[in-house]
């Protein structure tokens, strides 16, 4: 697997920024094609001070090329991840990951200590992501999703309070 470590390490993850939007928009309809958030949805959170969006981008090519993101809403010592998509080409490369990772880590200098998010109980490596990153299920919203029709499983997760170290 040395060739995933070597696509991982070209691999920057920062702060979003509204220069973003049409990446964003791209991989969240490669992501979704039933439907996700607008541009003006994307530029509130981008814009509110409770809001964090990250994205994952090649840092060898020039110009940068986006290939994930993130993007979660904070209330006092809660947050709820709301996107988390990577785009087609550069999936199972460990990039969301590496995106969730940078979330979490980014939440316990918050001082948030559960997050929170929703998924479709077929999007088996999403779930399979979330599992194996400590989440647990923690409720199940009914016809919750449209295009199709779908349940939501509300999955959390408890945050650590702030270590000095990045390594988890």
């Amino acid at each position: 697997m040395a060739s995933l470590r070597a696509q991982l390490d070209r691999v920057r993850i920062r702060s979003s920024s509204l220069e973003d939007l049409t990446s964003i928009l791209k991989i969240q309809n490669e992501a979704f094609p039933s439907g996700g958030w607008t541009a003006n949805d994307y530029v509130r959170l981008i814009q509110d001070s409770e809001g964090l969006f990250i994205i994952a981008e090649l840092s060898e090519v020039m110009p940068c090329q986006m290939v994930g993101f993130a993007a979660l809403r904070r209330a006092c010592d809660q947050a709820e991840l709301l996107s988390l998509a990577v785009a087609p080409d550069y999936r199972r490369m460990g990039i969301g990951r590496a995106l969730l990772r940078e979330v979490i880590f980014r939440l316990e200098s918050l001082s948030v200590r559960t997050l929170y998010l929703e998924v479709r109980p077929s999007n088996h490596a999403a779930l399979s992501l979330y599992h194996s990153e400590g989440f647990m299920l923690n409720s199940i919203r009914h016809d919750y999703y449209n295009h199709p029709h779908e349940d939501a499983f509300v999955l959390s997760r408890v945050i650590p309070a702030a270590r000095n170290d990045r390594n988890s």
